[in-house]
């Protein structure tokens, strides 16, 4: 992928499961736009859909409006998404891997999200938590073997 030009995504939503479609789909355009190749647009789409997800239903105690800031910017070489929210302190850095010895049936709900997308970034993640935000940034290697999604 020969991209020069640094490209950016930048939106603020409220912790409502409402706008995170919206959000997912606006992503998954933007990549398509700038020609990300396939595998690491997914990636992308992915990591973006989960860990918002996560922020939206885990984060929050009260039922008050907060909100979630996502950033992606890519350079040719990588994609980088940064996740910001001011929820409860939490590094998925050191979530544990879900049991896969468990059935499916008996395995606890949560943490599959968060060890997949790890897994497809090769944990190629950061976590820090600062004047009370998590702050999330995430580096997904741009191929250049691979064709653009889309027409």
């Amino acid at each position: 992928m020969q991209q020069t030009m640094r490209s950016a995504f930048r939106r603020t939503i409220r912790n409502d499961a409402a706008e995170l479609q919206t959000l997912c789909e606006d992503v998954c355009t933007f990549v398509e736009e700038i020609s990300v190749p396939c595998k690491p647009a997914y990636v992308v789409c992915l990591a973006v859909e989960e860990m918002m997800t996560n922020v939206i239903k885990y984060s929050y105690d009260d039922a008050g409006v907060h909100d979630i800031h996502l950033d992606i910017t890519c350079d040719g070489q990588h994609a980088t998404i940064r996740l910001q929210d001011d929820g409860h302190e939490f590094n998925p850095l050191l979530a544990p891997p879900p049991n896969k010895d468990l059935p499916v049936e008996e395995r606890p709900v949560g943490g599959l999200g968060i060890y997949l997308v790890r897994k497809m970034v090769n944990d190629d993640m950061t976590y820090q938590r600062e004047d009370g935000w998590n702050i999330l940034t995430i580096r997904i290697p741009l191929q250049d073997d691979e064709e653009p999604c889309g027409p």
